[in-house]
């Protein structure tokens, strides 16, 4: 059996912390093989557009967003890695695995076509102007990175797309783009990323055997996302494949390197999920109190300053048509996923989740990180559609330890605190269950 490394990668992080993780942990593996999800032959990528035409558009524009993201962190429009194996593999092989989500959602077959077809329609006929504008969108956004992934040309595909982002963001506060088609598009897309998990870690592990039959490699890295790890853990044995060893990666930080033999982190010591709902249903019903509250007092505030203002339904601000609904009512989404983001990134708890004893690790077992707690608080709608919190609440039920999908995607998990118990592993990684204090903090005082 070929020994496997799997390098558990953040897209958008800091090149030199990429560069001195990857050294450090595959200094002595004969090849690497890299998550690259791209289509090589421009008929396929044709294929898969007339395929599934919204699927398409969607993940262009959650691409476009990602690479606002990347060209901030590390000033380009691909995934960090993309450069960082480059240097680290001197005369090693590189090669790039995996399939595009697009591909594997077109070849599902006719209901995905038909259904895609009979939303594209739908679209036209209420929005034709929206539809077409977010259509074009998405096909510059396609068009950089295959551009900026074939030749090079760094800095102009750096311009171009920073140019296709601030033409969305025009075109949505002048009311040319309909904000909440654009906000869809973008969910919709999200949960197609997450359906293509288990099907893409199959394929990835499949190409990666079949590169060491070919040549023979006793020893591969692995470079892909964080959420495709613990999956890869579970089937790689199945393809003749030995995970030797896993490293997970922390935004602007070094990462920590984990024993692949050992239990899941999550099992064990979180809370089975039947046993955990009742509570995190309570705690959810408490922070909603106190987040009604809180909204409450914005609307009440927000009132008295426009009315002073002397805003009416409609008003011109700089240009832009701005009314009372838009003043008042945007915040009132963003506050609660400010409140999740902050208070669970900070302390690992909300005031319910304080109240019921429960708080929010990552699944390697340590406190969550800032970007931990925003991934978890922005993935956190898809579980609260389309029905009040009924999809998070059969995802976390199904599960063996409680994740609803946000926690998949955010690579955490919910444990009781009650039922924590201190370790510290030789390497001084903890486990999931750490024990707290009674005052709510963890023994080191976090």
């Amino acid at each position: 059996m070929t020994d496997l490394r799997l390098f558990g990668c953040i897209h958008a992080n800091t090149r030199s912390i990429v560069e001195s993780d990857l050294d450090s942990f595959a200094a002595d593996v004969d090849a690497f093989a890299i998550e690259d999800p791209i289509f090589d032959d421009p008929r396929e990528l044709c294929r898969a557009f007339l395929a599934v035409p919204v699927v398409a558009i969607g993940l262009n524009v959650l691409g476009l967003l990602q690479t606002a993201l990347f060209a901030v962190v590390h000033r380009d429009i691909v995934q960090v890695e993309l450069s960082a194996v480059e240097r680290v593999a001197g005369d090693r092989p590189v090669h790039s695995v995996d399939r595009h989500p697009l591909a594997l959602i077109a070849d599902r077959g006719w209901p995905w076509i038909l259904g895609n077809w009979a939303v594209l329609v739908g679209l036209v006929v209420f929005d034709p102007v929206s539809t077409l504008l977010v259509a074009g969108l998405a096909l510059v956004v396609s068009l950089t990175q295959r551009v900026r992934r074939r030749w090079g040309y760094r800095y102009p595909a750096l311009a171009l797309a920073g140019l296709a982002l601030a033409a969305t963001g025009w075109l949505v506060a002048t009311g040319y783009l309909d904000r909440y088609l654009l906000g869809g598009l973008v969910l919709g897309a999200a949960v197609v990323v997450y359906v293509t998990l288990g099907p893409r870690n199959e394929v990835m592990l499949d190409e990666v055997a079949g590169l060491a039959a070919d040549h023979e490699y006793d020893e591969l890295c692995l470079l892909t996302g964080k959420m495709h790890v613990d999956g890869m853990c579970e089937i790689a044995p199945e393809r003749g494949l030995t995970v030797t060893g896993v490293f997970r990666q922390r935004f602007r930080e070094s990462g920590i390197e984990l024993d692949p033999t050992a239990e899941s982190p999550g099992a064990g010591t979180a809370v089975q999920a039947g046993g955990l709902l009742r509570e995190r249903a309570l705690a959810r019903l408490c922070d909603w109190l106190f987040l009604g509250v809180v909204v409450v007092l914005w609307l009440f505030v927000a009132s008295v300053l426009v009315s002073s203002a002397g805003l009416r339904w409609q008003a011109q601000v700089v240009g832009l048509p701005i009314d009372y609904l838009q003043v008042t009512a945007l915040p009132v989404v963003g506050i609660p996923m400010a409140y999740y983001a902050i208070l669970e990134g900070k302390r690992g708890q909300t005031v319910g989740k304080q109240a019921l004893g429960l708080r929010v690790r990552r699944r390697d077992g340590r406190p969550l990180a800032p970007t931990d707690a925003a991934v978890r608080s922005l993935y956190g709608w898809l579980d609260f559609l389309p029905v009040c919190q009924v999809v998070g609440a059969i995802a976390a039920y199904t599960d063996d330890d409680g994740r609803r999908l946000a926690d998949r995607l955010a690579g955490t998990v919910v444990v009781a605190v009650d039922h924590s118990a201190a370790s510290t592993g030789e390497d001084g990684t903890r486990s999931v269950g750490d024990a707290a204090n009674g005052d709510g903090t963890d023994q080191d005082g976090r």
